[in-house]
């Protein structure tokens, strides 16, 4: 089976994958190409050859040629009997007019290579088959369309356990939510993405899930966790080395400080690293809607000369192709700001091309919509055709199938009566063996009740002991330092006038910093927010005073949490998993930002601490590790949960656990 990759195809708002397509051929390779065609090659590597040659040509532009190619290798597939090389040249040919805007052709391939791919038993190409349908829906503009291909690739890829198409299809359905301004159900299904890319280790699509996630919080104008996201895209972009992404992510990041924060000087450093690392690239889209933003900018910066020469390198990119959107963009942009600086004259001239470009698109836009009318007549009258013949084809195999069921139903009546003897005979045999399985689960759920119950103790003691001395202190030592302030201040009244009250002075100082202290140490050993109000007002107690100290801003976000699910037990021990992860964040991490994340998915409490510090050697820490870290792990695994740490040494680190609310935990806290 030859070895495909993955492409990414872009749009402006987010990223949306397109999975099994070979990659992009350079000038070199058509050279090596046109060798292997002149040597003789067998029908399966000149089939490869041809898609692959095809491929060049879409590159070049060339679309009726890679056409031309593909027909011909399905032809030799056909010839030769090569029932897969066939499926993968409609896949090809498929995506041949998906990049020539012809999408009513490429879905109509992309199920020819969907249902041969299905008989041959080559579940992985069906699913990317079906995500591929979602994606020409996509770009066809229907959406609702895409979302059914979609969520039908999703159930058929969980079902088969396809868990790289599962994460592009979750990707894909991301962008749908996006688009369609349904940003919170954006965000939860990139942060599957991101949970599955990780099991999967695929980096690209890590790096877009970060991506993504940016740009939906740029959008919900959360500019520091939009900032996280692209800086750890950012940081994976560079680790795979892959230029035109770390240059479309750096003009994220400029736009974010652009759009939502007004902030011109730190948005033109990453928009100039963006057009940096996008030139050359053979996206010059991207690299145009760059120059789009860096005019922008100028623009409002009061740069006018600067604006234009912007706005005049990015439509040269742009005039001359089919992407009308995009120089409608240009055109509209720069007749305000010809306006904005009293250029009437050169005002108009752009404002006349918008016109004439927005004309285009709409007669564009009916004519496709007759054609598709059109198309929709035709298919009602053949599917007519198909349902008269099929009901005479029902008809002449009713009789037949009379009798073959006559048949079989001898044949199955024997075959039952054999199968009911076997059967007996190793009925004994099973039920002493379940017998023993039976037995030996037994004793091992009864040992695992024990180390359950014997830590449950533990934890329920240390709980105990701490509200009992919380208690202590607020009640017994806070009662007695504010006496001794009350006495102290009737002394002093006393003696008022007769001597100096410096003295007096410091001493009540000090009173009021140990009452103080004594009042803090109380609330961080059971803090009042726990206790009166719940699990997520303590939790924002926590970054408020985190955010209170200075060195270190603190965001908290909370997703479906219905504490009415959780346990007394089980909040208190999340709780402290979050104050000592957080604690770990002020000791080493020295970092700037932080983000506390908590959602409930069905049964599953997911809980995500990130930081942009300087990272950690996961391999070091394994080996030294502290008692923080001993305390979270076995707090995790008493919850029955799984804890995850994801970090390098000069990059963020994320600390992922998953708690399942279905464990029973009985506790008197």
């Amino acid at each position: 089976m030859v070895n495909w990759i993955k492409v990414v195809r872009i749009i402006w708002p987010g990223m949306l994958s397109f999975v099994i397509m070979p990659l992009w051929i350079n000038a070199s390779t058509i050279d090596s190409i046109r060798l292997k065609l002149s040597l003789n090659p067998s029908p399966p590597e000149l089939i490869d050859l041809s898609i692959d040659l095809s491929d060049y040509y879409l590159d070049q532009g060339f679309n009726d040629s890679a056409v031309w190619v593909v027909e011909e290798a399905i032809q030799i597939a056909q010839k030769n009997k090569l029932p897969q090389a066939e499926a993968r040249g409609y896949y090809a040919l498929g995506y041949a007019y998906d990049l020539s805007g012809k999408l009513e052709e490429a879905l109509k391939y992309y199920e020819n290579a969907r249902a041969l791919f299905e008989e041959l038993g080559i579940k992985e190409e069906v699913a990317t088959c079906m995500n591929s349908k979602g994606v020409a829906a996509y770009f066809k503009g229907d959406f609702e369309l895409a979302l059914q291909h979609y969520l039908a690739t999703l159930e058929y890829s969980e079902e088969h356990q396809i868990k790289s198409v599962m994460a592009n299809t979750l990707n894909n359905l991301g962008v749908i939510y996006r688009i369609t301004s349904k940003n919170k159900e954006a965000i939860e299904i990139y942060h599957k993405t991101l949970a599955l890319s990780r099991q999967t280790e695929n980096e690209n699509m890590i790096a877009t899930s970060f991506h993504n996630l940016g740009v939906a919080f740029n959008f919900d104008s959360v500019l520091d966790s939009a900032l996280i996201y692209f800086d750890s895209a950012l940081y994976h972009y560079e680790l795979l080395k892959d230029t035109f992404e770390i240059g479309r992510t750096s003009t994220a990041i400029g736009e974010a400080y652009y759009f939502t924060a007004k902030d011109y000087q730190k948005a033109r450093p990453y928009l100039f690293r963006g057009a940096q690392y996008l030139q050359g690239e053979s996206n010059q889209e991207e690299l145009s809607k760059t120059y789009l933003l860096m005019a922008q900018v100028e623009r409002d910066d009061g740069h006018f000369n600067l604006a234009i020469e912007y706005f005049q390198e990015g439509l040269n990119l742009v005039e001359g192709t089919d992407r009308e959107d995009v120089l409608l963009d240009f055109y509209k942009e720069m007749e305000a700001c010809y306006n904005q600086y009293n250029r009437p004259d050169q005002a108009h001239k752009y404002l006349k091309k918008y016109i004439n470009i927005y004309k285009k698109v709409q007669s564009t836009e009916k004519l496709n919509a007759i054609e598709e009318l059109q198309t929709k007549y035709e298919t009602q009258e053949k599917d007519k055709e198909i349902a008269l013949q099929e009901i005479t084809i029902l008809k002449s195999q009713r009789q037949r199938n009379l009798l073959l069921g006559g048949i079989m139903g001898l044949f199955l009546m024997g075959g039952f009566i054999f199968v009911t003897v076997r059967r007996r005979h190793a009925y004994k045999a099973q039920i002493a063996q379940q017998e023993n399985l039976i037995q030996q689960e037994k004793i091992k759920r009864l040992e695992q009740e024990q180390k359950i119950m014997a830590l449950d103790y533990m934890l329920m003691g240390e709980e105990n002991e701490r509200k009992r001395i919380a208690k202590d202190l607020h009640d017994s030592l806070g009662a007695l330092l504010a006496s001794a302030k009350l006495q102290l201040k009737t002394f002093n009244d006393k003696v008022a006038g007769t001597q100096d009250n410096t003295f007096y002075s410091k001493t009540e100082g000090l009173i009021e910093h140990a009452a103080q202290e004594v009042r803090r140490i109380s609330h961080a050993m059971m803090p009042d927010a726990l206790v009166n109000m719940g699990l997520t007002s303590a939790i924002e107690d926590l970054a408020n005073s985190i955010n209170s100290g200075g060195s270190i801003h603190a965001n908290a976000y909370f997703f479906d949490l219905d504490e009415i699910q959780l346990t007394d037990q089980q909040k208190v021990a999340i709780y402290r998993i979050i104050q000592e992860l957080s604690q770990n964040v002020l000791k080493h991490a020295q970092a700037s930002e932080m983000v506390i994340q908590l959602s409930l998915e069905d049964d599953l409490l997911k809980l995500e601490v990130e930081d942009n510090g300087i990272g950690l050697d996961l391999a070091l820490s394994e080996r030294k590790e502290g008692m923080g870290l001993k305390n979270i792990r076995s707090r995790v695994q008493y919850l029955d949960g799984s804890l995850e740490i994801n970090s390098k040494q000069g990059g963020p680190t994320i600390c992922s656990i998953s708690i399942p609310l279905s464990t029973t935990i009985e506790s008197n806290i």
